[in-house]
């Protein structure tokens, strides 16, 4: 990647190219956003003008991202005939997406950590395996790594 010459100055995410920071303030930003030069925007935050901000934030409410948005809306906010979209997100559903459900940690209190286990040759498919098994409830996921060793990698929730 290029070096950044631009910036959007309500969510600090930077761009080397112009029309990329253009789009994304259509999209994310519904227009509102201030897309500045990186030089412009150290600048303004030096001075106080620009606040920092995690692009993070911005995309986690985008409606682009939100499975259950509804056809109406998004039509609209695409302007594009309802017909089409309903046609177009069926096909889509049916074939590549799916619908998740993700768990709100901090409601419940838990952690999330991640455990990398260095296993013997061969036998890591056998040790994910059995920490699936044994601690099923407390486990989401658990994956092979195989790189210089031989890892398993689990994603553990902790309360």
């Amino acid at each position: 990647m290029g070096r950044p010459s631009y910036v959007c100055a309500t969510c600090s995410e930077h761009f080397t190219r112009k029309h990329i920071a253009r789009r994304h303030n259509q999209n994310l930003h519904d227009g509102n956003a201030d897309i500045v030069r990186l030089i412009d925007y150290l600048v303004g935050r030096s001075s106080g003008q620009y606040r920092p901000n995690n692009p993070f934030w911005f995309k986690q409410n985008n409606p682009y991202g939100n499975t259950s948005i509804s056809s109406m809306s998004l039509a609209t906010k695409l302007r594009m005939p309802l017909s089409s979209l309903q046609r177009r997100r069926t096909k889509l559903e049916k074939s590549l997406l799916t619908k998740s459900y993700n768990i709100k940690l901090k409601a419940s209190g838990g952690k999330m950590g991640d455990a990398v286990i260095n296993v013997d040759k061969g036998r890591s498919r056998e040790v994910a395996t059995d920490i699936f098994k044994k601690y099923k409830t407390n486990v989401m996921s658990v994956s092979t790594r195989i790189n210089s060793e031989h890892n398993v990698a689990a994603q553990i929730i902790y309360i």
